[in-house]
């Protein structure tokens, strides 16, 4: 009886750690993506910031992307949890590498080129590895409510490194917001080192190469299709918000910049809090993709909303309004990348989990450089209110469309 209570004591414990280490990863994170993005911005100045911005995140997550086929074909040849701690130990090193040559005087944005490289293919991994491994510590938890505890952890972290990142870094040395992500990265690496979840997530032998998988994976397996081709649209269309929100706020001509962009920064994943219970909400009565299909038009919505805020008012009211709305749009869009997530995972069975999430993650990693880019552009050669506009038409198209073609497959 004891030893049953030190049991789950224990196994509370394990969870409770894997997620407070994750979210203190997290902040630092937040930090070092205000530094990256803030040196790459004011390196091009006010005409070209928001081109070389989202030349930097094209690098790094098309990278990412296309390292996640590969993963299953690691987690084979040396297992999932050593391609898992080999990816958040990796990353720590390269942060620090990093921080150190920008702080000792090398030009940065060759630097941040090729960390973005680096970065991207740790990154890649992690992706793919990620919501296996939150499923495999979080026990209990379907894949959909696993990865939506990872994600409020991570929010959480981003919210605070958002808020402490634009502060500080205001006030110091480009460099020291990589140099934060490096150590603060440790203890989580150090963790899931020692303490190994209590059930491992499934490592295949992939009969093909990765891409004949991949493509195998996509071509015979409808349910699996539909799910990844929405995640690629809500990617592409609304995702590009976050990752850009420097040049953002840069374009909305926010000052002091970091600041404000760290606030903006808060906001979205803030909301993110949110997107359990949103999750519950939705999926009560309707499939995973007719309810990622419903979260996709409300994602959709709400920066409609934001693109007219940006028109409606100015400065100090505008950063206001913009982080109030940043909340609710960060628990949509977490919300719906969670359902579509589930919606993949089941269209197999827990031999292919792996698969599964292999390939989701490919298509939202392979759509998120194309939606940096197309984002960018709009920024810097027409406004900033017009990325937003784009971005809503089409994520609402995206999520009717789906919903008209579950009704017609009923």
């Amino acid at each position: 009886m004891n030893a049953s209570v030190d049991s789950q004591a224990t196994s509370s414990l394990d969870k409770n750690l894997f997620l407070l280490t994750y979210g203190v990863m997290s902040i630092g994170l937040s930090v070092a993506l205000l530094d990256a993005t803030a040196i790459t911005t004011n390196a091009g100045h006010r005409t070209n910031g928001a081109i070389y911005t989202s030349l930097y995140l094209c690098v790094l997550l098309l990278t990412a992307a296309l390292t996640v086929p590969y993963a299953p074909a690691l987690a084979a040849r040396f297992t999932a949890r050593s391609a898992f701690n080999f990816s958040v130990a990796a990353g720590s090193v390269a942060w620090l590498v990093a921080s150190l040559l920008i702080l000792n005087g090398v030009e940065p944005i060759p630097v941040l080129m090729v960390n973005a490289v680096v970065v991207g293919a740790l990154f890649g991994l992690f992706t793919a590895f990620g919501p296996l491994f939150s499923k495999a510590y979080l026990t209990g938890d379907g894949m959909a409510g696993a990865y939506a505890r990872l994600s409020v952890a991570g929010a959480i972290g981003m919210a605070i490194g958002g808020i402490a990142g634009g502060a500080i870094l205001n006030q110091v040395e480009p460099g020291w917001g990589l140099f934060a992500r490096a150590v603060v990265g440790i203890p989580f690496a150090i963790f899931i080192w020692l303490k190994p979840p209590p059930v491992e997530p499934h490592s295949p032998k992939p009969e093909r190469g990765p891409w004949t998988t991949m493509y195998v994976s996509v071509r015979d397996n409808r349910d699996l299709r539909r799910a990844s081709i929405l995640g690629w649209a809500v990617s592409m269309l609304a995702a590009p918000l976050a990752s850009l929100i420097v040049p953002v706020a840069d374009a909305l001509r926010q000052s002091p910049l970091l600041p404000g962009a760290g606030i903006l920064m808060a906001g979205m994943y803030i909301g993110q809090l949110l997107s359990p219970a949103i999750v519950k909400r939705l999926s009560i009565g309707r499939s995973e993709i007719n309810a990622s299909a419903i979260a996709a038009i409300w994602t959709g919505l709400l920066l409609a909303v934001y693109g007219a805020a940006s028109l409606i008012f100015q400065m100090e009211p505008e950063l206001i309004m913009w982080a109030i709305i940043g909340i609710v749009f960060g628990a949509l869009w977490l919300a719906q990348r969670s359902i579509n997530l589930q919606a993949a995972t089941d269209a197999g069975d827990e031999a292919t989990t792996g698969e599964a999430v292999a390939v989701f993650m490919f298509a939202v990693s392979l759509a998120a450089p194309i939606g940096v880019l197309i984002w960018g552009l709009l920024i810097n050669h027409v406004s900033v209110e017009a990325a937003i506009f784009a971005g809503a038409a089409g994520t609402v198209l995206a999520g009717i469309a789906y919903l008209r073609d579950s009704e017609t497959a009923a």
